[in-house]
This record gives C-alpha cells, sequence and structure tokens, in this order.
C-alpha cells in the first residue's frame, strides 16, 4: 500500500481515476507517470494512442473487405452474373444460392438467425 500512497492526501481518499490514468500510461505510452505534469496531459496521449490503433483497425478491415469485394465479383463474373452484385447484400446471397445449385430464395433465409446457418453449410 505504500506505492499508492502518492495518489492520496491526508484529506482525500485514493483517487482511481487517477490511478487507472498512470496504469494506461506505463502500459501503452512506456513512461514513468511522473514525466507527465497532469492527469489531462495522461489522458489526451492515451485517447491518440487509441485513436491511432482504430485507425490502423479500420485500415485491415477495409483491406479485408475491399478483398471480400473483390473475389466475390470474380466468382460472379466467372459463373456468367453481374459483378456489381457483389456488392448488393440479400441479392449476393441468393445468386450465390443459385450458383450453387439450389433455389435462390435459400440466399433470402441466410438472413434469417439460425435458419442461415442450416441452409449455408
Amino acid at each position: 500500500m505504500a506505492g499508492l500512497a502518492r495518489y492520496s492526501s491526508p484529506g482525500n481518499p485514493i483517487d482511481l481515476s487517477s490511478i487507472l490514468c498512470h496504469f494506461f500510461a506505463l502500459l501503452l505510452l512506456c513512461k514513468e507517470p511522473t514525466q507527465l505534469k497532469e492527469k489531462g496531459e495522461i489522458m489526451e496521449e492515451l485517447m491518440s494512442a487509441i485513436a491511432g490503433a482504430l485507425i490502423i483497425f479500420l485500415i485491415i478491415v477495409g483491406g479485408f473487405t475491399a478483398l471480400m469485394i473483390a473475389s466475390m465479383w470474380k466468382v460472379f463474373t466467372k459463373a456468367g452474373r453481374p459483378g456489381w452484385a457483389a456488392i448488393v447484400p440479400v441479392y449476393n446471397a441468393m445468386l450465390l444460392a443459385e450458383i450453387g445449385g439450389k433455389p435462390n430464395w435459400w440466399g433470402i433465409l441466410t438472413i434469417i438467425p439460425l435458419v442461415g446457418i442450416v441452409f449455408t453449410s
């Protein structure tokens, strides 16, 4: 408990938000809490780190989405269907069912929870 003494004073109990800010500063920013002057600076750098991680995540998801659209587009063009159908959600499921030799209404069933799992397998 001696380490927590710097977070409290005789009149104030331990400030949990201050402890969490210092913890995330150490964890994410690899800085000593004593190097940062105020809690606002810690929160500012923490929010910057979170924003950077979010941007990286969105770039990865965007790349995966582009890969899926391009591959579905190729499948549809090889099957003689229009490639733009890859980006229309329910219509592409209907065409995939039709390409697979099933009735196209099976594609509509894929949007129903639990039923879609049965009909897509």
